[in-house]
């Protein structure tokens, strides 16, 4: 079986100094299964280009925000929160998963592909962000 891979274009992402320090430390501290989720967080972070909080643009995606995205399998509207604050049936997606990582930084418009926890390579682009 031949598979053909293109390489996979990130996009530039913006990421607010407070939220920097605080993912970071977060990440840094994430182990069992959150581990993977972990090191795709931090791996995000060390490509991002930091900003003073109140610079960032506003439909930039940050801790708290509600973000509409879509995927192949659809459109969700979620906030994105910590991992103690996360309860998806509640509409909040924990930063320390894979669509998590990959939200974090985006502005409306961008698209990223993101690993699922079944190993598929996803892709998902942001049409709004509200805070």
């Amino acid at each position: 079986m031949t598979t053909h891979t293109e390489p996979i274009i990130l996009p530039e992402i913006l990421i607010g100094e407070d939220d920097f320090q605080l993912l970071k430390k977060k990440a840094e501290q994430a182990g069992g299964f959150l581990a993977e989720a972990g090191e795709q967080l931090l791996e995000e972070l060390s490509r991002a280009t930091r900003r003073p909080q109140a610079d960032l643009p506003d439909d930039t995606v940050r801790l708290n925000d509600r973000v509409t995205f879509r995927t192949a399998r659809g459109t969700r509207r979620l906030k994105l929160v910590l991992p103690d604050d996360a309860d998806i049936a509640k509409g909040r997606l924990s930063v320390l998963t894979p669509v998590g990582a990959a939200l974090i930084g985006l502005s409306s418009g961008q698209s990223i592909a993101f690993k699922t926890p079944s190993g598929e390579i996803e892709q998902l682009s942001v049409t709004a962000v509200e805070r």
